[in-house]
């Protein structure tokens, strides 16, 4: 596009991949390009090592300096916050600052299918995204918040063509004209409470995925989240409706039985629950949502069902490493209460869970009453570990114990099994304070539970 052509683009936050990705695509459009980052070039080293065969790349590193401020574009990675200093100093100097999701939507003419909420974002992208490349005659990409950055997914998209996109709050809340086609939003609890100032600014940076769809756009909404049907329900999108509890007039009726597609007062059962590959009632609701993409994309109910069949999930996330005697689950993805609390209620107790990490200011008491209601054990490692403690101490639960590393959780979780139990990791919180991502910490659990299987 030449509308890049010899501008100056300045992206701030090159420790994530998110940096490298639109540094290469503004290189190839011909902008030049000012990376600025807090780490210093020795903290940086790997990504300057990818860098360093182009020429016009300056660098502001060690802090963001007013070099930044000579440029016409600023694109932040999805790790800096909103709020520093010289972000606000750009804004008010009319440089216009926006996501990496928002500079990819610039930049291709391909339809796209948003999905956003504070569990499940993940399952359901790759879900929807399985389901049509099995079944769409076109191209269809799968990035966003889930594996590659979107500015390297759009090579070669046409208008005929689909991506589909997790997008987290931190990618929303700098967009400017983002509209998918069809948006999705999973559920809403309080969570990056360290990076948000508030519940309600995480709130106001979901939501704004609906900010520029007209009513030519469609909205998916999970009506059986009060927060999300209290508070979207009049949103200018048309709105298809996923329930539990209720069969609305167009969207997805699910229960214990199966999966159904709902029309106008029509209704036709897509799939049996028991057929669903993914463990728990929420990848029941996890599953609806990329059925009614499938369905409102006019696929056939048989290629739908044999495409869900055929899905398998991701590592890390209630997946089974041991079913025999006992069972034995890494959830390390649960990275907030509110998906732990899901992974205990999808399992059979008695559970012995290892749980703890990060502390994001989250609150667990909820956590705490599921621990007592579907658990013989707690095991207590991070950051939080007093946190939770604290609060399985105010409602009675005396089981627990509180170690230091991976290796004392697992042989303390093993010192309490039984057979017919299941040990699941299931943290409940970011990684951060011990491994650098949740699937160091998921293999880092696999490993000590190797030593210990028959």
């Amino acid at each position: 596009m030449k509308k890049y052509l010899n501008k100056t683009v300045t992206i701030i936050g090159l420790s994530e991949r998110t940096g490298i990705a639109v540094a290469e695509k503004m290189i190839d459009l011909g902008a030049n390009i000012i990376i600025s980052d807090i780490k210093s070039a020795e903290q940086l080293k790997p990504q300057l090592s990818i860098l360093k065969k182009y020429n016009n790349i300056q660098y502001d590193l060690g802090g963001h300096s007013d070099k930044i401020l000579n440029t016409d574009l600023i694109v932040l990675s999805p790790g800096v916050p909103s709020d520093l200093g010289i972000i606000k100093k750009a804004q008010e100097t009319g440089i216009e600052v926006i996501s990496e999701v928002e500079l990819a939507y610039r930049l291709t003419e391909a339809n796209i299918i948003g999905i956003t909420g504070t569990n499940g974002k993940t399952t359901v992208t790759s879900l929807t995204g399985h389901i049509l490349k099995q079944n769409l005659d076109c191209k269809v990409r799968v990035g966003g918040n889930i594996g590659s950055p979107l500015v390297t997914e759009i090579n070669g998209l046409t208008s005929h063509d689909w991506l589909v996109v997790e997008l987290s709050s931190f990618q929303l809340e700098n967009i400017k004209s983002f509209k998918p086609q069809i948006s999705m939003f999973l559920n809403f609890s309080p969570d990056h409470l360290d990076r948000h100032n508030s519940i309600d600014d995480y709130w106001q940076a979901k939501k704004r995925i609906f900010e520029n769809q007209t009513q030519d756009e469609i909205a998916f909404l999970n009506y059986d989240d009060n927060f999300i049907k209290n508070k979207l329900n009049r949103i200018i999108p048309e709105i298809y409706k996923i329930s539990f509890n209720n069969k609305y007039k167009k969207g997805i009726y699910y229960d214990n039985e199966g999966i159904y597609y709902l029309n106008g007062g029509n209704q036709e059962k897509i799939i049996d629950s028991k057929d669903i590959p993914l463990i728990g009632t929420h990848n029941i609701l996890n599953t609806s949502f990329a059925i009614l993409a499938a369905k409102i994309l006019k696929l056939k109910n048989e290629d739908i069902r044999n495409s869900v069949i055929s899905y398998k999930a991701f590592s890390h996330r209630l997946e089974v490493i041991y079913d025999k005697e006992y069972t034995v689950i890494d959830d390390s993805k649960a990275t907030n209460p509110h998906a732990a609390i899901n992974a205990m209620r999808s399992l059979t107790p008695p559970l012995i869970i290892i749980v703890g990490g990060q502390d994001r200011n989250a609150s667990f008491a909820d956590l705490a009453y599921t621990i007592r209601e579907r658990c013989k054990k707690a095991v207590i490692l991070g950051e939080t570990k007093f946190e939770i403690k604290k609060e399985l101490d105010k409602i009675g639960f005396k089981n627990f114990i509180i170690v230091e590393n991976m290796s004392d959780a697992v042989h303390e979780a093993f010192k309490e099994k039984k057979i017919g139990d299941t040990i699941i990791l299931s943290p409940g919180c970011p990684s951060w304070d011990m491994y650098e991502s949740y699937k160091k910490r998921g293999l880092a659990f696999q490993k000590e539970i190797k030593k210990y299987l028959k």
